[in-house]
């Protein structure tokens, strides 16, 4: 390890100390922001499978030997400039985060958009529906984690994306029930609820056949809106918090492939995920130079994915391939580490102007907690960024978990509760009359 790759790496270990410790703790209490969860994202997939190359762990495992292969090919200076850029990359995040409240107006309470939360049953009843067609026709793959599962995707998307419309109308019924329930409800009160319960019940499904990681971001979800907007949580409840969501993640990561479980089994299925998802990051680091800014194409061709295939057969068609501009895009495991599209779609500058005006956004939405979307908005996606903003294709993490699931859908779910209310009301004072 050079000297400089030494000193950045250091650098990027003591910034993410002090972002976490400055933004998100006060008086021995911690407050799991979008702040915390990018932060442990940012260390988990972009910090930690690097720097624990250069100490040379798991080098004599054969199941490592390929991971070594590409690390072994990208020089010291190129580490040197990836842990800056890293550097660089954290601090816009965070400088977003703080510079964004500080020139916005003082909050005020929000006009329109009430709507009767009791109407969410007529969104609830068909997505049960659904999600339970779904379940019957993936019937044959539930419990049997990947082993059980074939290549074809078929109706597993599906029956996903249903639990997530489940979840985000979960977070818009809690959310008004907290402004019910005005500042003295606790969060036992605003989460055992049938919207919640349904969620669960059919997330523990789409667990079952794998989907590990969307089952541990709804818990980050309910952890961030716990600690931002009812109180934050002691040191010790914090640390035994994430400890036990990451012994569950690992035990169920043992579970999905059929293996026993034992404490240096669950760390190895813990460190694996890392190191898996670095594949295409390391292979970028060896095969191409960082550029200062590109255009975001690939991105760009993604959203036209979210045009329903009915509408537009030859969407398919639009949608720009990494490997079309020359790009190698190695992921034997089928994540994708996001420093590579980052990289691919906004260069080192774009990236930093992206990820500053990412920080301000979700700091003002988080200012703006009168709103019950702009909490619900706010949670979902700051739940994504610890696992899917990391380590999923950019077509996944920003087009269909941030801004399908977590943007445009609760926007629709209030948008029609509230027209619902105002169609109601008319009924309502004429049976009064």
């Amino acid at each position: 390890m050079s000297v400089f790759t030494g000193l950045f790496l250091g650098l990027d270990v003591v910034l993410v100390v002090a972002g976490v410790w400055g933004c998100c703790v006060r008086g021995g209490r911690a407050r799991v922001d979008h702040v915390m969860l990018f932060s442990l994202g940012f260390t988990l997939y972009w910090i930690l499978p690097v720097a624990a190359g250069l100490t040379g762990i798991y080098r004599d495992q054969s199941w490592m030997s390929l991971w070594y292969g590409l690390f072994d090919a990208i020089g010291a200076r190129r580490l040197a400039e990836y842990f800056g850029v890293c550097a660089a990359s954290y601090v816009a995040f965070v400088a977003g985060s703080l510079v964004a409240p500080a020139f916005l107006a003082p909050p005020r309470r929000p006009a329109g958009w009430g709507f009767d939360r009791r109407l969410g049953v007529l969104f609830l009843l068909p997505l049960l529906a659904a999600a339970s067609i779904f379940a019957y026709e993936v019937r044959a793959e539930l419990f049997h984690g990947y082993a059980g599962i074939d290549e074809n995707f078929g109706f597993r998307g599906s029956f996903t994306a249903a639990s997530l419309f489940l979840l985000a109308l979960a977070f818009v019924d809690t959310a008004k029930r907290h402004d019910r329930l005005g500042p003295g409800a606790t969060m036992r009160a605003l989460v055992v609820t049938p919207c919640f319960g349904a969620y669960f019940v059919f997330a523990l499904l789409v667990l079952s056949m794998g989907g590990r990681l969307y089952f541990m971001t709804s818990l980050l979800m309910l952890l961030a809106y716990a600690t931002v907007f009812i109180a934050p949580v002691r040191l010790a409840t914090f640390g035994g918090s994430l400890a036990g969501i990451a012994a569950l993640s690992g035990v169920i990561g043992l579970f999905r492939l059929g293996a026993g479980a034992s404490t240096a089994a669950v760390l190895i299925n813990l460190l694996s995920e890392f190191f898996f998802t670095s594949f295409s990051l390391l292979n970028y680091l060896s095969a191409h130079q960082l550029a200062a800014v590109h255009a975001p194409v690939f991105l760009a061709s993604d959203f036209t994915n979210l045009v329903p295939l009915f509408l537009f057969p030859q969407k398919a068609a639009l949608a720009i391939p990494p490997e079309a501009r020359g790009y190698q895009v190695f992921s034997p495991f089928g994540a994708l580490n996001s420093f590579f599209s980052f990289q691919i779609n906004f260069g080192v500058i774009g990236t930093l102007v992206v990820l500053f005006a990412l920080g301000a956004w979700l700091s003002a939405l988080r200012v703006n907690a009168q709103s019950a979307l702009a909490r619900v908005v706010y949670v979902m996606v700051s739940g994504w960024l610890t696992f899917s903003f990391f380590r999923d294709p950019f077509s996944i993490s920003v087009v269909k978990n941030i801004f399908e699931f977590s943007i445009v859908v609760p926007t629709l779910l209030v948008v029609g509760l509230y027209v619902l209310t105002l169609a109601g009301r008319p009924a309502r004072a004429e049976s009064l009359a």
